[in-house]
Formats: structure tokens, C-alpha cells, sequence
């Protein structure tokens, strides 16, 4: 039985993102999002993404603003979604964002 570590409640989404940690940039979509993080998932299985790196995640909003927010990746992992593999990332911010300012519903 998985533990839930999650402070944050997220909200599921499946938003345009781009992970950036140092030189390496990884384009991919946020599964979902919470005051505390977002579980950002690509499917770029060779990017050079390493657990505790600095990194700083982007997106847009449905409303157009975009979202920049700064972080630790806490983990990768890889699973299959039921047609290929996917490599995903937690990341925790290190500043909460105000997700209710989003626009993405409940």
C-alpha cells in the first residue's frame, strides 16, 4: 500500500509545460498541480533529469497567463500510461503558488 505525501491537494490537469533544471530544458505536460508542486510528466526518456536538482517549471494557464515557478524534483519515475512509457517528475516548489488564481476549476 503506497503512503500519501502529499501536504497539498492538486488538482488534475493536463497543462503545456516545460521543465528546466541547469542547461537542460524538457518539454512535456503537468499532470497535476498543487499549492506545493506538480507532478510533470514527458515523453523524453534520455533527458538528463537528476532527483534533488534545482529546477524551475513553466506553463500557461487556460486564461493565458503564464506560470513560473521554482523548485526541487523530489523524484522521477517511469510508468506505463497503456500505449507507451512515460518518464514523470515530482517537483516541490519552493514558494506555494496560489493555484485558485489559475483557472482550472475545481
Amino acid at each position: 500500500m503506497s503512503r500519501e505525501r502529499r501536504i497539498h491537494p492538486r488538482t488534475d490537469t493536463r497543462l503545456e509545460a516545460t521543465l528546466r533544471c541547469g542547461a537542460t530544458a524538457v518539454i512535456g505536460i503537468v499532470e497535476n498541480v498543487g499549492a506545493g508542486g506538480v507532478f510533470f510528466a514527458t515523453d523524453d526518456l534520455e533527458a538528463v533529469v537528476d532527483d534533488n536538482a534545482a529546477c524551475c517549471v513553466e506553463f500557461e494557464t487556460p486564461g493565458g497567463s503564464t506560470v513560473k515557478q521554482d523548485g526541487t524534483v523530489l523524484r522521477g519515475e517511469r510508468y506505463f500510461d497503456g500505449s507507451r512509457v512515460i518518464r514523470a517528475f515530482a517537483v516541490k516548489f519552493i514558494e506555494q503558488l496560489d493555484v485558485g488564481s489559475l483557472g482550472l476549476g475545481a
